[in-house]
């Protein structure tokens, strides 16, 4: 029979299966943004007639059009959810509404500045993605313009290159999706620290779990 720690251990594991599909929905945002914006891009090269003649001013043009989404309201949001939740879903596997607590709005609104993804905050990924992107895609256009490649090839290069940055917004998403999760399970747990004696780190120890978090 399985004692309260374990049901507890239980409850996180499904809960991660919700944060997954929440953390997809929001890369399925980041699609959409950089579709949208990859597509006036690629209209405002093929509209650029004979580049060459207008090299600088049509990287600026591209670069005015450059953004990363912004999931600052969404994960606010999620910290806030994922607290209410712990609560709740503790609560009622104890029996009893032992866990009383839920963090102080200043630690609250202190999570998208103290969730790290390796090291660095989800702004500062978001903020070094913004500058390089604009540096790889100015690097395209050159690269494209010393090839004497046509607007439409130029394009797909540029297209090309928003393409791995998309994909590299959508894995900041994703794992900030989590670490959000993580560090307001961690402000609840400070928050209830009269009850809690302490927690066990589980990890899945598959090919993709990171040497330190396997420790």
């Amino acid at each position: 029979m399985a004692n309260i720690s374990e049901d507890l251990a239980d409850l996180t594991i499904s809960r991660q299966l919700i944060l997954t599909r929440v953390a997809n929905g929001l890369s399925k945002q980041v699609a959409d943004h950089y579709e949208a914006m990859i597509d006036d891009i690629r209209t405002t090269i093929l509209k650029s007639g004979n580049i060459s003649n207008r090299l600088r001013q049509t990287i600026k043009d591209i670069k005015e059009q450059l953004s990363v989404p912004n999931f600052d309201k969404e994960f606010k949001e999620l910290a806030k959810q994922e607290v209410n939740y712990t609560q709740k879903a503790y609560n009622s596997v104890i029996g009893v509404d032992v866990f009383k607590n839920i963090p102080p709005e200043s630690a609250m609104n202190s999570i998208l500045s103290t969730s790290l993804i390796e090291g660095a905050t989800i702004s500062a990924w978001l903020k070094d993605l913004e500058a390089s992107q604009a540096f790889d895609v100015e690097r395209a256009i050159k690269m494209g313009m010393t090839l004497g490649e046509t607007n439409n090839q130029l394009a797909q290069r540029v297209v090309n290159t928003m393409g791995v940055s998309m994909r590299n917004a959508q894995t900041i998403v994703k794992t900030g999706t989590a670490s959000v999760a993580n560090q307001a399970r961690m402000e609840f747990y400070n928050a209830n620290d009269d009850v809690i004696k302490g927690y066990q780190w589980m990890a899945t120890l598959d090919s993709r779990t990171r040497l330190e978090h396997a420790i």
